[in-house]
């Protein structure tokens, strides 16, 4: 972002390492039972590292923040489980939102959260908005090409729609800290709702881009 790196090879080396690799994800359909047995067996704080990486780095490219030639690796590699990568992003979303909102539920990565302690719970709230982001910008691509096939594309809009209500509240509520005036210092966890509501605006957008076709395939579910 701040143009340290200038030659791809040397930013492909850095970045490689954090990201996640076709092996460590699988595609999970929208099922507790089937969820938890995949998710709950993932180290929680090295796996929410590289999702984060993934999902930041993907806002940055689409910003211009990092120049296309530099993190074209990126799209190339991931683009062959994009629906994998997408389902454990949608995952990290809907746990970070869980614990920001204080509840008991358990989480998809996590079955009580007494068992989390304070740095892998700020962690995981953090990761959520640019994985919710990245989660349905992808799922919103997935329903737009014709070549996916249709359980796949059904699954894929199962965990959109999951996404969509969350994405409105999650944005309602970084927009309230905001509006509400309260101290960056009585922010919890060194949260910045600003950055949480861009991430939020962002997946939403994606709900309503011509690209995606939603006329066809998102409004059917009850989405729009």
């Amino acid at each position: 972002k701040r143009g340290l790196l200038s030659e791809a090879s040397s930013f492909k080396r850095l970045v490689r390492p954090v990201v996640p690799t076709k092996t460590e994800l699988s595609f999970v359909k929208l099922d507790a039972e089937a969820s938890n047995i995949v998710f709950r067996g993932k180290p929680i704080l090295p796996h929410f590292a590289k999702l984060t990486t993934v999902s930041r780095i993907a806002a940055l490219i689409e910003n211009k923040a990092i120049p296309e030639e530099a993190a074209s690796f990126l799209t190339e590699t991931t683009n062959t489980y994009k629906a994998e990568l997408a389902v454990h992003c949608a995952a990290a979303a809907v746990d970070g939102w869980q614990l920001l909102k204080a509840t008991d539920q358990p989480g998809f990565f996590y079955g009580n959260v007494l068992d989390l302690d304070a740095q892998i719970k700020s962690s995981m709230i953090k990761a959520g908005p640019p994985c919710l982001c990245y989660a349905m910008i992808c799922f919103c691509d997935i329903l737009a090409d014709s070549t996916v096939d249709e359980k796949k594309r059904n699954d894929c809009k199962a965990w959109l729609e999951m996404l969509a209500p969350l994405a409105l509240a999650a944005f309602a509520h970084s927009v309230s800290m905001l509006t509400d005036k309260i101290p960056a210092t009585e922010w919890p966890g060194g949260l910045c709702p600003g950055e949480f509501s861009t991430f939020y605006l962002r997946g939403l957008r994606s709900l309503v881009e011509p690209t995606t076709k939603n006329a066809e395939t998102l409004t059917e579910g009850g989405i729009a």
